[in-house]
């Protein structure tokens, strides 16, 4: 365990070697990697594993924004080589956290395929599709551990490498800060998300944080299409609105013009008028109740 401690150790220092460069080089605009929260025990190697791949998830995947992914795209160009293991590292923690933390649906051609992934990565180093004993644990604690650092060291050269380009200045830095600009995560997204469900009086029945997380990758390519400088609440409200549309999610249903006095036989035609102006203008439940009365389109015998 003294090992794997130190070489955790090792990582924690590279994390702020790293940031120290990058608040250098941006005038302290840019910090590589946030902080990181999640407690390490070190009582068993078991427990450590998980907390460690937990640790290394918030690391690569929460709190680095687009950085890594930014200064990756530049390793060739730099002409720094990383070995497989090491460069996959990235991946590696995602799919262990992804498959040993949720329980997914196997007959998912995507979740089969992440859990083929990990069950190859544990067979890789220790002959086996899962670890089972603190032995097996440990060694895989090094491997993650090893190429964490690998890749770490790597990534140091790269940014100090970028840093001293003739072009950094003029070029290279103006495009990293817009990355940083337009990286809203998940949790960005879903607060306004959550706003403009509550206020369709449809919040109710959507679970935001699923929708959140499956359109993620959409959203932030819209906002890629903006001048710098717009206002993240209301582009995201505009982007959340025009998929509310999309999606036909309509605060009234049938039965509530049911419950209005609508006649059965015209019920689909009075909800489609409903969802068309919803569509037009979206707004609340009540606002919309309120229009089909404005307009008359329940006669109430």
């Amino acid at each position: 365990m003294e090992t794997i401690i130190e070489k955790h150790d090792r990582i924690k220092q590279l994390i702020v070697e790293i940031n120290s460069l990058t608040t250098g080089l941006t005038a302290n605009e840019v910090v590589f990697f946030g902080e990181i929260t999640i407690h390490v025990g070190y009582g068993s190697e078991d427990g450590c594993f998980k907390d460690i791949v937990n640790w290394l998830y918030a690391l690569f995947i929460e709190v680095c924004g687009p950085n890594v992914k930014f200064f990756e795209e530049k390793f060739a160009l730099y002409g720094l080589n990383l070995p497989l293991e090491a460069l996959n590292i990235p991946k590696d923690i995602h799919t262990i956290r992804t498959v040993s933390s949720h329980n997914l649906d196997y007959g998912n051609i995507e979740n089969k395929k992440k859990k083929n992934y990990y069950e190859n990565w544990f067979d890789k180093i220790i002959k086996k599709p899962q670890a089972e004993f603190n032995e097996d644990y440990g060694l895989c604690l090094l491997y993650l551990l090893d190429n964490v650092i690998a890749y770490l060291e790597i990534l140091k050269l790269c940014i100090d490498a970028v840093g001293r380009d003739e072009h950094f200045n003029d070029i290279i830095v103006i495009e990293w800060k817009r990355r940083n600009d337009r990286s809203y995560g998940i949790y960005d997204f879903e607060v306004v998300l959550l706003k403009r469900l509550d206020q369709f009086g449809i919040g109710a029945f959507l679970d935001a944080n699923k929708i959140a997380k499956r359109e993620i990758d959409k959203w932030r390519g819209e906002l890629k299409l903006l001048k710098d400088g717009f206002d993240f609440t209301t582009e995201a409200g505009r982007i959340i609105d025009k998929y509310i549309v999309e999606k036909k999610y309509c605060p009234v249903d049938p039965k509530d013009l049911l419950n209005m006095g609508a006649d059965k036989k015209e019920l689909i035609k009075i909800f489609n008028k409903v969802v068309d102006d919803f569509n037009r203008k979206p707004r609340h439940k009540d606002e919309l109740l309120q229009w089909v009365t404005d307009q008359g389109l329940i006669v109430k015998k």
